[in-house]
């Protein structure tokens, strides 16, 4: 078997999704409200904004290239629990 050369760039939209949120919440939202809300923490965001330390999603891409399919054929989203008070 051939290993195949990949090169992919994942970019994660946090900060532009922050900003979307301060305005229509009409408040600066910080990325520490992000972590506190979410139970990420501040260094893990910034390294997601940044583009380092995601070595998950490149064994996720790894994956989909051993079996040679899509992102959304691998990992499969759905909410288990809502709590959103």
């Amino acid at each position: 078997m051939t290993k195949k050369s990949v090169s992919i760039e994942v970019t994660f939209k946090i900060a532009q999704k922050i900003e979307e949120k301060s305005l229509k919440e009409g408040k600066r939202i910080y990325i520490a409200n992000v972590a506190k809300a979410t139970g990420i923490t501040t260094p893990t965001l910034h390294r997601m904004i940044n583009k380092s330390g995601n070595t998950w999603i490149k064994h996720v891409i790894a994956l989909c290239d051993y079996f040679e399919c899509e992102f959304h054929e691998l990992v499969e989203y759905k909410v288990i629990k809502a709590d959103l008070n």
